[in-house]
């Protein structure tokens, strides 16, 4: 008995290529990590113009936040406005560019010297964005700057 290739016969090998391709496409979809910029993405966006706020109060400020690596250690001087460096309050993100489980977060614990010392020896090698949010004196700031982390 031979087999005939009809036109009916292509339309039922063409739709079963076809969902099949489609029904892989789908498993590959499910099976990917979907890595949004922040674990909580929208509710920050909702926030950003009281950020865009914090950000002007930092411009105004004559001198800005310093960020230097040395030794596995990141350290993070204030301004020079700062006269009391116990009423700074807030958070340091270390914002960890290629994956948001990685970023590392930090309360604000300056000493005399209006500056920060965080160990970065369990952080992973790359670039960090650091973000510094903080109110000193009734104004709320926020800096943010790039910084790479060797090791």
């Amino acid at each position: 008995m031979k087999l005939k290739f009809t036109w009916g016969t292509g339309i039922l090998i063409t739709i079963i290529v076809f969902v099949s391709f489609f029904i892989s496409f789908i498993i590959f979809s499910l099976t990917q990590d979907v890595n949004l910029v922040t674990k909580n993405y929208f509710p920050d966006e909702i926030a950003y113009d009281t950020k865009i706020e914090k950000i002007k109060n930092t411009d105004k400020l004559k001198n800005k936040i310093n960020i230097s690596v040395n030794n596995n250690i990141l350290t993070i001087n204030f301004p020079d406005e700062i006269t009391e460096p116990d009423k700074v309050k807030g958070t340091i993100l270390l914002y960890y560019i290629k994956s948001y489980r990685d970023d590392k977060k930090f309360t604000i614990n300056l000493d005399e010297n209006r500056t920060q010392k965080i160990d970065i020896t369990s952080l992973k090698k790359g670039r960090y964005k650091i973000k510094t949010d903080w109110s000193y004196n009734g104004k709320n700031y926020f800096q943010e700057k790039i910084t790479e982390i060797k090791q």
